[in-house]
């Protein structure tokens, strides 16, 4: 991937004109004929780190050899980055996927075309043949009465969510009951809260939980299962993935690749440099040489028990609070088991005394939350030092995609709130 080409930059989303015009270049990229393309973000476009897609003359300069550009979430910086992938790559993933599930069928997609799993969707349909995939048009929103209608009428075989989604599907009787039509529901994009999973398997759905990321073409682990050809080991406490799976690499602004390792360091090991015995945010992540084999070194933190990965969360995440790691995740369960808690993201937020204060952004039920009340909650399940310090009710959580939580911008939105003057909950 030395010389340079040009990328068509094509609408994202969900809408179907836009989804059609994707899926006869995904048609493309799996046989072959097709130009590099980049799937747009509108994030991107308005920030201006993409063009205007082709329509309006939008390309996007990328290495020769390139078949796909794709943003990251950017859930740990704010700040997304594009992914350059081969077809191979791509292809692979697709590949691997129908190979796990039992064989190629129709899908429906309910997730953006610009987010790789959407993108995956558009591939893995291609491979199985000419027919379209069912589209449930997100743009206004996820509604499980419609999802039970694309479902019924189209009569997909699998399809992919992210956990909110799975959850409201299950709020929904109707969508509960088409849902349990399908062979498969890839679950992805974020941790599922505890008990969902089990909660969708009790209702007769057959969910598959995924992990992976925009770097290895989506999910490469399924139910904590490395896809065929895929590598996963866990270093330092961080999750790596080597295989067929693995993008280019980081695309820089010039058009070619940027150096293998991601230069900024991560958010845990910035403000808190990590002990001798605790050196999990020691390395950024990023693509890597090692032993002679290219690897990705995960923002996740992991452990692999009995041959099954088992993700613990990201390690820019850690908080860590009078000397002690506190990991947002299961503390975020913990909140959302509460009645008044509808949804929850926990940041932490400097301190002066515990360096930094283990900080509780929630969206509220009919039910205010009181923080002494969430902190006794959370104490119960998980141990007094997990216990948030400060509590922010807003109306809902930042995101910086389908399912994920936007930490960096729940982190800001909470300390303006806690900074302005007046009443506040702390």
């Amino acid at each position: 991937m030395r010389r340079l080409d040009d990328a068509r930059v094509i609408p994202g989303g969900t809408r179907p004109d836009d989804v059609a015009a994707a899926f006869a270049a995904a048609r493309a990229i799996v046989d072959g004929s097709g130009p590099a393309v980049a799937p747009t973000d509108p994030r991107l476009v308005a920030a201006g780190a993409l063009p205007a897609p082709a329509g309006s003359g939008g390309t996007l300069r990328v290495p020769d050899g390139a078949a796909v550009v794709l943003a990251t979430s950017g859930t740990a910086s704010g700040l997304p980055r594009l992914v350059a992938h081969r077809r191979d790559s791509m292809v692979a993933a697709a590949r691997g996927t129908i190979e796990r599930l039992g064989g190629p069928g129709s899908w429906l997609l309910a997730l953006p075309v610009h987010h790789v799993a959407g993108w995956q969707v558009l591939l893995r349909t291609a491979l199985a043949g000419p027919r379209p995939p069912v589209v449930l048009d997100t743009t206004g929103g996820f509604d499980p009465a419609r999802l039970a209608e694309a479902v019924r009428d189209g009569r997909p075989r699998y399809t992919a969510l992210v956990p909110t989604q799975l959850a409201r599907a299950l709020a929904h009787t109707e969508a509960t009951r088409e849902l349990r039509s399908l062979d498969a529901l890839l679950i992805g994009g974020s941790a599922p809260p505890s008990g969902l999973l089990e909660r969708a398997r009790e209702a007769g759905l057959r969910p598959v939980e995924t992990y992976g990321m925009t770097e290895t073409a989506g999910g490469c682990a399924y139910d904590g299962v490395a896809l065929p050809g895929v590598e996963l080991e866990v270093v330092d406490g961080r999750i790596e993935v080597a295989g067929p799976v693995l993008a280019a690499g980081y695309l820089g602004s010039d058009g070619t690749l940027e150096p293998e390792a991601m230069p900024t360091q991560t958010a845990t090991t910035a403000q808190h440099p990590a002990s001798p015995g605790d050196r999990a945010g020691d390395e950024p992540s990023g693509f890597r040489k090692r032993a002679g084999k290219q690897w990705f070194r995960s923002p996740d933190l992991g452990s692999i028990e009995h041959g099954r990965l088992r993700v613990l969360g990201r390690a820019d995440a850690v908080i860590i609070s009078g000397g002690r790691n506190v990991h947002p995740e299961p503390v975020e369960a913990a909140l959302r088991a509460h009645p008044s808690v509808a949804d929850a993201a926990v940041v932490g937020l400097a301190d002066p005394d515990w360096g930094q204060v283990v900080t509780a952004v929630v969206v509220p039920t009919e039910t205010r939350p009181e923080l002494a009340t969430l902190r006794a909650a959370v104490s119960a399940r998980l141990g007094p030092e997990n216990a948030p310090r400060a509590l922010v009710v807003v109306p809902e959580i930042p995101s910086s995609g389908p399912g994920k939580p936007d930490r960096a911008g729940a982190r800001r939105l909470a300390a303006d709130i806690l900074a302005a003057p007046g009443p506040r909950d702390r």
